[in-house]
């Protein structure tokens, strides 16, 4: 039996059975379908002599099945070479990047995919797309024939003869890479406060990430309602800070819920400022309220970002736009548009960029990393730029991302980030009541 590990595969039959299953809502596939796309894909291939030596050695039917002397699909799924699945093995050499960057079904979100889509909204229509769901599987429901070939052959020869690096697999070159980075740095360039996370000893007023809060023995704790129980994520010391932008004393405290969605949905979340410390209080005197530290909870909520203790501390620094920010290509896709005359048409930047240039500009720019002020930045997407409500809280109050290793172990969700955002105008007036919070992970 010919098996292959997930990294070589392109597509399999499983992938279109789990698509239908999730979201099939009880339709039963057409028989073969779920090897309709590679079907087309290897016809196409085979007529532009990019199948490789191998493919037709492994399974020597092959080559008549693509001459038309049977169904590609049916061989796809009999033959113990295939096994149900198309491999970087079956093509050639400099077919690999145009397919890694239009085909490779990673996580559903590529070109051909979105093409049949489209292809299944023509042949359906709008209202039989959207009942009930079926534009997620309405792919697997299009008849499989001349039309539907020559849909994507068509698709595929257009990008085929598009001379974009990423398909080629080359790269713009370090002069022209160099240029994008020193332009994104000239261009967005600010001030930021770099939060350095270590591991070490704290006390109950130190600047850290978890822990237990320190906490005046005359204010009630902060309340998030019945049986729902504020958890400190970080603290600073404002001695520590040193900043004209924030108060030159007392603590900045910033709580969330352990629950799942750590209380972002129901603003269970909170900043709060100690203008004054009382340093009779001890970490015995807080336990004794009732009042709980991250890792009190993580056992049960294992969702809280972290369960540990970790001091902090900051360094007054500079940084462009991160490469978490949908700016970033914005800026790349003007430079390579006005200054290189590269023409884009209907991609991005990411798409035109070969996969090495791409990763050479985010190795060059922040990653979000934990800060205050700055750049904010994102896993998915930031919640302000689709809410014009929220686009008054214009300034990053506190940011942690994720962080492991060194004894340090942070984690927001699946290796994500969080962030507190305020209005510039209400941290000039040192006021932290009105906050927005966010988190999200890959």
């Amino acid at each position: 039996m010919f098996i292959q590990t997930d990294k070589n595969i392109i597509d399999q039959k499983e992938r279109h059975d789990e698509m239908l299953e999730d979201n099939g809502f009880g339709r039963t596939m057409p028989e073969l379908a779920q090897y309709n796309m590679m079907a087309v894909f290897l016809r196409w291939a085979y007529n532009k002599d990019l199948i490789s030596e191998a493919a037709y050695i492994g399974e020597p039917r092959l080559r008549a099945a693509l001459d038309g002397a049977g169904d590609i699909r049916k061989l796809l799924a009999e033959s113990p070479y295939f096994h149900g699945c198309i491999t970087y093995d079956h093509i050639k050499d400099e077919l690999k990047p145009f397919v890694t960057a239009l085909y490779k079904f990673g996580g559903w979100n590529t070109d051909y995919l979105g093409w049949a889509n489209a292809y299944a909204r023509q042949y359906f229509g709008n209202e039989k797309m959207n009942e009930n769901y079926f534009y997620y599987t309405a792919y697997l429901f299009v008849p499989y024939d001349d039309n539907f070939y020559n849909y994507f052959a068509d698709k595929f020869d257009l990008e085929w003869n598009n001379p974009a690096p990423k398909l080629l697999g080359k790269s713009v070159g370090k002069e022209i890479l160099d240029d994008i980075v020193n332009t994104i740095w000239s261009k967005t360039e600010i001030e930021t406060i770099r939060i350095n996370v270590t591991n070490g000893d704290t006390t109950l007023t130190s600047s850290k990430a978890g822990g237990y809060p320190y906490w005046p023995k005359d204010k009630e704790f902060i309340s998030f309602g019945e049986k729902v129980c504020p958890i400190l994520v970080a603290q600073i010391n404002l001695r520590d800070l040193k900043h004209e932008k924030f108060p030159d004393h007392g603590l900045l405290q910033f709580y969330v819920s352990p629950y799942d969605d750590l209380g972002m949905d129901e603003k269970h979340y909170k900043v709060v400022y100690h203008e004054t410390i009382d340093e009779t209080v001890t970490e015995e005197d807080v336990k004794k309220r009732g009042i709980l530290a991250g890792s009190d909870v993580y056992e049960e909520y294992c969702m809280f970002p972290v369960g540990g203790c970790y001091p902090m501390t900051f360094n007054r620094t500079t940084e462009s736009i991160n490469y978490r920010t949908g700016e970033v290509s914005d800026i790349v896709e003007d430079i390579l548009t006005n200054k290189y005359n590269v023409v884009l048409g209907e991609k991005n930047c990411w798409d035109y960029l070969s996969d090495a240039d791409e990763e050479f500009i985010s190795s060059k720019l922040p990653k979000g990393d934990s800060h205050l002020l700055g750049y904010a930045a994102f896993t998915q997407s930031d919640p302000r730029s689709y809410d014009e409500e929220l686009e008054r809280y214009d300034t990053v109050l506190f940011q942690l991302d994720s962080e492991f290793g060194h004894g340090i172990n942070i984690s927001i969700g699946d290796c994500g980030i969080l962030n507190f955002f305020i209005n510039h105008e209400d941290l000039e007036n040192k006021n932290f009541e009105d906050v927005l919070f966010n988190w999200d992970c890959y």
